[in-house]
């Protein structure tokens, strides 16, 4: 059994979805998954080594390194992950309330706002189409 490097799911290794990158083999439970991974595997690796970036809040979200520089308000997630960063948060709160999210698994499933998906539990995405 191996765990998808982008949402965390138990996959087993038969899995049709898959790729080798840096010598390993990764498994993926969608096509989704994999495509996300092939876009950008650092963020993910990132991510399963556990190294994460200098984080000023505490508040443990994982990030990849930016180029750009941290400010003093948005140090650990850019304000957007949290309730306490407020400032930042009530905006794309109101974003992401208004928005159709739909599991990557299973697309017949699709709701307003973020939340998990009823049959199998990932956290619903932004639909982007």
């Amino acid at each position: 059994m191996g765990t998808d490097p982008v949402c965390g799911m138990d996959v087993s290794e038969e899995s049709e979805h898959y790729t080798e990158y840096a010598g390993k083999t990764h498994y993926f439970c969608s096509e989704s998954c994999l495509s996300k991974f092939l876009a950008s595997p650092s963020q993910y690796l990132l991510e399963e080594t556990g190294a994460e970036a200098k984080s000023g809040c505490g508040c443990g979200e994982k990030m990849a390194a930016s180029p750009e520089p941290e400010t003093e308000s948005h140090s650990c997630c850019g304000g957007k992950h949290h309730d306490h960063h407020p400032a930042a948060s009530v905006s794309n709160k109101a974003a992401d309330e208004s928005a159709i999210y739909t599991c990557p698994m299973h697309p017949e499933i699709e709701q307003q706002g973020p939340g998990r998906c009823p049959k199998c539990g990932m956290t619903l995405e932004l639909r982007t189409s």
